[in-house]
């Protein structure tokens, strides 16, 4: 299939095995109860699903942080010299530091898997849910 649509066809795949699809696709369309959920492109999905973001680790980063900062562009820190950027591509964060000459050892974009954003974006719109053992659901 996915050579298929490397050469030009149009090639229309119904799965619940996300992790396949993530493999085929390059646009997904999701539909929960009757409703479009999503229509857009794997990367898009998964980026906007899952927030994603850029882990550098520098050894300064308040001066990259603050090279970085903008209105789009949010910023957290989990540990000394490491930053999460959510906002700005690994492109980006690379040129910017390289121009301002600020170290950085690590630029690791963070991926989020087609499948927990799948599961993430239909969570609350699935006709049929699994309840945890010895709870017992209640016909509607």
């Amino acid at each position: 299939m996915r050579q298929l649509a490397d050469d030009g066809c149009a090639v229309m795949l119904s799965s619940h095995l996300m992790s396949e699809t993530a493999l085929i696709a390059d646009h997904v369309v999701i539909i929960g109860r009757g409703r479009l959920l999503a229509d857009t492109t794997v990367e898009d999905f998964t980026r906007e699903a899952g927030g994603g973001g850029v882990n550098i680790v520098t050894g300064e980063p308040a001066k990259l942080r603050s090279l970085l900062a903008g209105p789009d562009v949010t910023i957290t820190s989990s540990s000394a010299g490491e930053l999460l950027v959510a906002g700005r591509d690994a492109r980006e964060i690379g040129t910017i530091a390289a121009l301002h000459g600020v170290p950085v050892y690590e630029l690791t974009p963070q991926a989020v898997s087609l499948e927990t954003s799948f599961m993430d974006l239909t969570r609350d719109v699935v006709e049929y849910q699994s309840a945890p053992a010895g709870t017992a659901r209640k016909a509607a």
